[in-house]
């Protein structure tokens, strides 16, 4: 009889695609992704948009189809459709794996809706357009020299992207070299983590002597873009303000 009150309680409790979506992120956050926690919000979210109070049955493929369309209509590309479909979907696996979601209703697959995948177009510059950011003379102190510096950094510390450049610490920077791990990858290399070298030269050691931290605590993230202190969703949401700074 307590199997079949949890049980059906738990269906109960699931039947909208919202209720589950706040399951899915609460693993999120126990794992500790919190950069991917983002996505799931914004793909509800938008979700919510299109039809208010979503249950598993509205999920037909012409249903999404609809959204695809509108989403296209308001001016979103298709990859970033494909995202926020894909995070329905990975919601919905979790729905058909706890026994809420009827197999013969799953919207997904051949001969229903097949998500969309964008085309991964490499942008490069060319060593011109490099040089232009080199070169480019700013007012020392000011915003537009701290972004300059760190896209710089970045280019130098082959191609460290700013989640990792946030989270540098002091004990991470050598005499001649700057190791690290990309966080990026941290959860599928856990068990054989790959750690990165870069060679320090001029550009990089006076960027670190203009923007880093000035402590012996080896302990102490290197720039300040975050403190000691801080709580991981707080490192995250500080380096993602601090990179939404830069890029604009």
């Amino acid at each position: 009889m307590q199997f079949e009150f949890d049980f059906f309680n738990e269906k109960a409790h699931y039947q909208s695609v919202e209720k589950l979506y706040d399951l899915y992120i609460e693993q999120l956050k126990m794992n500790k992704q919190f950069g991917t926690i983002d996505s799931y919000k914004t793909s509800i979210s938008s979700l919510k948009k299109y039809k208010s109070f979503l249950k598993f049955e509205d999920i037909t493929p012409e249903f999404l189809q609809g959204f695809e369309n509108w989403m296209l209509s308001r001016g979103k590309s298709i990859t970033t459709v494909g995202i926020y479909l894909g995070t329905l979907r990975a919601v919905i696996n979790l729905g058909k794996a706890k026994g809420i979601l009827n197999e013969n209703i799953y919207p997904f697959g051949r001969r229903k809706y097949v998500l969309p995948t964008g085309l991964n177009v490499k942008k490069a510059l060319d060593i011109q357009q490099v040089k232009q950011i080199f070169d480019y003379e700013v007012t020392e102190g000011i915003g537009m020299e701290r972004a300059r510096d760190f896209w710089i950094f970045s280019y130098l510390c082959n191609g460290m992207n700013m989640m990792d450049i946030g989270q540098l610490k002091q004990r991470d920077v050598h005499a001649k070299y700057i190791t690290f791990k990309r966080e990026k990858t941290k959860r599928a290399t856990r068990g054989n983590p790959v750690i990165i070298t870069v060679i320090r030269n001029p550009y990089i050691d006076d960027i670190i002597r203009k923007w880093g931290t000035k402590t012996l605590d080896r302990d102490e993230y290197l720039f300040g873009i975050v403190d000691k202190s801080d709580q991981e969703e707080v490192v995250r949401k500080k380096i993602k303000q601090f990179t939404d700074v830069t890029n604009d």
